[in-house]
């Protein structure tokens, strides 16, 4: 009796790495000849960008800079100077299941960054970063979804449609755009900038057919020179992107990211230029119905079926929920005027807390402002902010943690007042292991009518189902149901049904 299974294809990209690397950057700089000596330094900010991030034989490597200014006071001067100190890094993350052709997405973060002077004429830039790396490769495997073959009528096949929610894009799309930026006249004049400190935000992914059109912002928020004091305001530069995906599907899930490579800020008579290198990351998930061969049996011989499992994943869902921060930094002097303020997640980690589970997201504060005196300084605090955190029975789920918007900061008495938007984001994924046929031989013919009588009583054990039943007999389920007059496949435990033997 030849058969023949019928094979499906399922194509889609599998997660193989999911890390965060953490690491400290120094670098020694001389302080050009064109700046003046420096008599004290204040406090340092530092941006990162990611240039390149590609994947070898069990590695990846990524590559950019940590753009880090270092606000300093001059020897003999009142007003503080900057100087850009751009800090070389090289990131490496090994995994056994990377190879050249997966696809890595990358994003960073500067947690610190500080300075001291080795003296007047030398500093030491330092910066800590956070890399977090997502690698995908993409897989096909092979399922059964039906067998051809054998005597007419004699084949009994358990066909069952599975769901699937898969990874079938992983895109990037290199992006650049420039803006010309003029100073409201309520600003003043940019005399000497000081600090632009690029803030990304993305604020739709939304697919329409085979186009996900990414739309987001860049705030700059620009220190300067004004008179006789530093000053501060910001600019939000619009973008969008469309990007190609490789087929038309509705969204389960889907993540769009973008990172900076580059962003070039420079004063020409009174206006800013602005270059912004970037490149979008998106993943997108769609849910496919799948038909798979669950089992097989023959009423006119003894079949060898065997069965492997499968794993789908049945569900994935995003969720959140995002928290008001409230935090009082106290301050040794009086603070005047807070000049800029952000906040940065450094590590979020699941715990058990007085009300059950919860995640705890550590979060540094960054702060520029000016004392009573009109004096230019810095300061960094932690910030942990927790929300119960529950995962349904059975599922995982990845989290993403960012600070929303501005980071609102207001001089007061004994310290400095911040307020900010914390926003918890996750994808809830479930996983089901199903079994599917993936061979089929015939294993001889039944002994001879004798052996087979035309009706057997038999009594339903605990946990069979009726394709059980009809199986071990060698019958049809629907002669079952006929004799028996049931009207659906479900029948209780310990019934007692009439089998007619199927003869073919």
């Amino acid at each position: 009796m030849d058969m023949e299974l019928q094979p499906v294809m399922l194509e889609g990209y599998r997660e193989v790495l999911d890390a965060s690397v953490t690491q400290e950057e120094t670098l020694e700089s001389i302080v050009p000849d064109t700046y003046p000596d420096i008599a004290r330094i204040v406090s340092a900010v530092g941006r990162v960008y990611v240039r390149d991030c590609e994947a070898g034989e069990g590695t990846v490597r990524l590559t950019g800079t940590i753009q880090t200014t270092v606000f300093y006071i001059p020897e003999g001067e009142p007003q503080p100077k900057t100087l850009d100190v751009a800090i070389p890094f090289q990131c490496m993350k090994d995994h056994p299941a990377l190879h050249p052709t997966s696809i890595v997405q990358a994003n960073a973060c500067v947690t610190f960054a500080d300075a001291r002077a080795v003296n007047p004429r030398k500093v030491v830039a330092r910066a800590e970063v956070v890399v977090d790396l997502t690698a995908y490769e993409l897989s096909t495997r092979e399922l059964t979804c039906d067998v051809e073959g054998g005597p007419e009528g004699s084949l009994e096949k358990r066909l069952l449609t599975a769901r699937d929610i898969v990874v079938t894009g992983v895109v990037e799309k290199p992006f650049l755009f420039s803006d010309l930026i003029r100073m409201p006249p309520s600003k003043g004049e940019i005399e000497h900038l000081m600090l632009c400190r690029p803030q990304l935000d993305v604020m739709e992914g939304k697919l329409i057919g085979r186009k996900l059109v990414v739309k987001g912002s860049v705030k700059l928020y620009v220190l300067y020179q004004c008179g006789d004091a530093p000053t501060s305001t910001c600019f939000e530069l619009p973008f969008s992107q469309v990007l190609d995906m490789e087929q038309e599907a509705g969204d389960q899930g889907s993540q769009v990211d973008v990172r900076l490579k580059s962003v070039d800020c420079r004063l020409r008579d009174g206006e800013l230029e602005v270059t912004v290198e970037a490149c979008a990351q998106v993943v997108v998930r769609v849910e496919r119905e799948v038909t798979l061969l669950s089992d097989v049996y023959s009423v006119s011989c003894r079949l060898d079926a065997q069965r492997a499992p499968c794993t789908m994943c049945t569900l994935a869902e995003t969720g959140g929920t995002s928290q008001s921060v409230r935090h009082f930094y106290q301050t040794s002097v009086e603070a005047k005027q807070v000049l800029d303020s952000f906040a940065v997640v450094k590590e979020v980690t699941q715990r058990n807390g007085e009300h059950g589970s919860e995640l705890a997201a550590q979060i540094q504060v960054h702060m520029l402002y000016l004392d009573e005196e009109g004096q230019l300084r810095g300061a960094t605090d932690s910030v942990l902010v927790t929300c119960p955190y529950q995962v349904p029975q059975g599922c995982e789920r990845k989290v993403h943690c960012r600070a929303m918007g501005d980071v609102s900061a207001a001089a007061v008495s004994g310290g400095i007042d911040l307020r900010f938007e914390l926003e918890f984001r996750w994808l809830t994924t479930k996983e089901e292991e199903l079994l599917c046929v993936n061979s089929v031989a015939s294993a001889g013919n039944y002994d001879g009518p004798c052996s087979r009588p035309s009706l057997v009583i038999r009594r339903v054990d605990a946990g069979e189902q009726l394709w059980d039943v009809a199986k071990a007999c060698g019958a049809t389920i629907q002669d079952i149901c006929t004799a028996n007059e049931l009207a659906s496949e479900t029948v209780p435990q310990s019934m007692v049904l009439l089998i007619p033997t199927k003869r073919v």
